[in-house]
């Protein structure tokens, strides 16, 4: 993330002389997450590894997997919250 407010910020000079976009790709990053929703989907039903009396700690689920997932929640739900665990 420094990387990416450095670059926005103007300090270029560190990192590269070209600046050019590249796309971002988290697909392999795997992770378990702290998610906590009102309500069940059945994306997150068959990712939980724990149940708590507050949320749901889930299976290690690809970062791109988790987002797009929140993204779409968010259409329909306000209040969710995720973080991931490392």
């Amino acid at each position: 993330m420094q990387d990416c407010l450095d670059i926005r910020n103007g300090l270029t000079r560190f990192y590269t002389d070209k600046l050019r976009p590249a796309r971002v790709d988290n697909s392999s990053i795997m992770r378990p997450y702290y998610v906590r929703v009102n309500g069940m989907d059945r994306w997150l039903q068959t990712r939980i590894d724990k149940m708590l009396d507050c949320g749901i700690i889930t299976t290690p689920v690809a970062v791109s997997e988790i987002h797009a997932w929140a993204r779409e929640r968010k259409l329909t739900e306000t209040g969710g919250f995720l973080a991931s665990l490392r």
